[in-house]
């Protein structure tokens, strides 16, 4: 009874559920990952990494809200998504970082280093599938920004963001802090974008 307890903890800080896991087969990535991981926890507005440093971890949000961005060379700062609770974030393919990750508010991550996780997808198929499924996660959502921001005005931008944000994480829907701190966000986004 405890072990399935413990394994049940463990899920939840992907996003999954255990029948959800059962089903797809899983269980034995998440938990192989588990093992190579390092539980890290960072305060509202603290960096975790910055743009330019050398890339050597990933990073799964257990809990709490991360935003990824990117300061232009002009200083403004283009706001590229917000990971939640079950994403993942930080893989990337260059020695350097391509953005900057920081935490909206007090957020638990498990870290990872690359050259673990590469060793363990190279010696176990379902940590590489698993890898690939949440980096054509991550492909397909930046596509469908991409969209949001050729297709639609700066106020259509602001609400679409907002609903999809609130489509992914309905609990933020009564958290005012965080609405505003998005909010805040989305706008230097839009004025970015339409200037």
């Amino acid at each position: 009874m405890h072990r399935q307890s413990a394994a049940a903890s463990q899920l939840s800080h992907y996003g999954l559920g255990i029948p959800d896991v059962a089903r797809s087969g899983q269980l034995d990535a998440l938990v192989a990952l588990e093992r190579i991981g390092t539980r890290l926890r960072f305060a509202r507005n603290q960096e975790i990494y910055g743009q330019g440093e050398s890339e050597g971890c990933w990073y799964k949000v257990i809990s709490g809200t991360v935003c990824i961005s990117k300061l232009r060379t002009d200083g403004r700062r283009h706001i590229a998504e917000f990971c939640f609770s079950g994403d993942g974030f930080g893989l990337e393919s260059g020695a350097e970082r391509s953005f900057s990750a920081e935490a909206v508010e007090d957020v638990t991550l498990m870290g990872y280093s690359r050259g673990a996780t590469e060793r363990l997808a190279e010696a176990n198929p379902a940590v590489a599938r698993l890898l690939r499924d949440m980096t054509l996660k991550s492909l397909m959502a930046a596509q469908a920004r991409l969209m949001i921001l050729a297709r639609m005005t700066a106020t259509e931008r602001v609400v679409s963001f907002l609903s999809s944000v609130f489509v992914r994480k309905p609990d933020l829907i009564g958290n005012v802090q965080w609405q505003f701190a998005s909010i805040s966000s989305v706008f230097r986004l839009c004025r970015i974008d339409s200037s």
